[in-house]
């Protein structure tokens, strides 16, 4: 039983592990039903990965698609047999509780289960935790990928362990490294580890780190929220709880006005939904002072910006927007703040 959690750091290739255990799995005659599960967002990539390095060739289903399977077979028929390689999103099996039923009658020689951390058992007895510990007792093969698999919790790392060898951990809040390490059962390796094998690919990070004074409108911004009297219950709020909504604006003020403004209008429109109190009336005219500062912050005189705009077009940082191969990403950590930039 080859059951496994590569845990390999970001950028190491999981995904290319994966596909090597696969493969050979299936030139020794036991890989012929295989199951991939993954977030949404990753069922793509997985699949063209698959394909192009292995031509493994993965039938993609979504609700949609197995709604379609069980309208080609008779009713008394599993979806999951229609297809013998097949790869599907965790969040699509969890939605509908008949699914549950064709999987406690159907079978893989390989699972695979991508972002394994998101299936862990957090203490909240969260559906995908129970819908991985039900695939787990469906193939011999397990393989689990997650470059982040300790959460900081004891139960939490058990429960993956436990999904490869129900006996790996006796108590799952009571445990050490050396009660799993010497059964096989996790790989984590990170860059260092490797380098001597691929040192040329990995090429040193450089961080730049550029600090620029605020202009002055965005200082009366800044004051604007400072001033904001909270409320909580429809009263206002004081010490850990008013810091905590504070803290919360001050993310969205520090990531991009345009990213305030959307927050102070979600804040406003919450208070309008509750009681008339005086003190909810003092905080939605604070709201909208600071919402008013806020929309006085143009591009112009948008200190972070500006300096973004010049970095981009500097000789020193040497970034050419002619050049197709020269590309650039930006982070962010709000929605409106991407769309501000585009």
């Amino acid at each position: 039983r080859h059951r496994i959690l590569i845990a390999d750091a970001v950028g190491l290739g999981k995904t290319l592990e994966a596909g090597i255990l696969v493969t050979e799995l299936i030139r020794r005659g036991k890989g012929r039903r295989i199951l991939v599960v993954s977030l949404k967002s990753m069922l793509t990539q997985f699949q063209k990965e698959f394909w192009n390095r292995f031509t493994i060739a993965l039938t993609r289903l979504d609700s949609a698609g197995l709604a379609r399977v069980r309208n080609r077979i008779p009713a008394n028929h599993n979806p999951f047999y229609y297809y013998d390689k097949t790869i599907i999103s965790i969040d699509t099996l969890k939605q509908d509780s008949e699914y549950r039923v064709y999987l406690e009658q159907a079978r893989w020689d390989i699972i695979v289960i991508d972002e394994a951390h998101n299936v862990a058992d957090k203490g909240n007895s969260s559906q995908r935790a129970r819908l991985a510990e039900l695939l787990a007792t469906r193939s011999d093969t397990l393989i689990m990928l997650s470059a982040t698999p300790h959460n900081g919790r004891a139960r939490s790392f058990a429960s993956l362990l436990n999904m490869l060898d129900p006996t790996a951990i006796v108590d799952p809040d009571d445990y050490s490294k050396a009660d799993f390490d010497n059964k096989g059962l996790v790989i984590r390796r990170f860059k260092k580890d490797i380098r001597d094998q691929v040192e040329e690919v990995f090429r040193e990070r450089q961080l730049f780190t550029h600090t620029h004074a605020a202009s002055a409108d965005e200082e009366a911004a800044y004051t604007a929220l400072l001033d904001i009297p909270f409320t909580h219950g429809g009263k206002h709020a004081v010490g850990k709880r008013a810091a905590l909504l504070r803290v919360g604006m001050q993310k969205t003020l520090f990531s991009s006005p345009a990213a305030s403004i959307q927050s102070v209008k979600n804040r406003i429109k919450s208070l309008q939904a509750k009681e008339d109190h005086p003190d909810i009336r003092a905080e939605q005219d604070a709201l909208k002072q600071l919402q008013a500062t806020l929309k006085a912050i143009t591009p112009k005189n948008y200190a972070k910006y500006q300096a973004l705009h010049e970095l981009l077009q500097s000789k020193t940082f040497g970034w050419s927007h002619r050049d197709t191969h020269d590309r650039l990403v930006i982070f962010s950590e709000r929605i409106e703040t991407l769309a501000f930039l585009k």
